[in-house]
């Protein structure tokens, strides 16, 4: 059985926006793309070590803040690189 935890409100994240949440010790990034789909990632780029949620999201990209490198959420990669591995999390919308 796999343990929910309820981050927010569909309502409380628009299309192409990401918010910051923390749990268990580790800090997520939650995305909502264009077509109004969510996605989860580990919160932390993994080039420069800062926050995803303080990017720019563009359809199913994530840009970082920092260095602008980008993250293709729909295939857990950086774009265009895909070999860099960005860990994705489950996400649902509704109960």
């Amino acid at each position: 059985m796999t343990d929910w935890i309820d981050v927010c409100e569909v309502e409380d994240i628009d299309c192409e926006d990401v918010m910051r949440f923390d749990a268990g010790g580790q800090t997520y990034a939650i995305y909502r793309a264009t077509d109004g789909s969510f996605h989860a990632t580990d919160g932390m780029c993994t080039h420069e070590g800062v926050h995803l949620s303080g990017g720019l999201v563009m359809d199913d990209i994530i840009e970082c803040p920092k260095i602008q490198r980008a993250f293709q959420l729909s295939h857990r990669g950086c774009h265009p690189h895909p070999g860099l591995y960005q860990p994705a999390l489950s996400c649902r919308s509704g109960q």
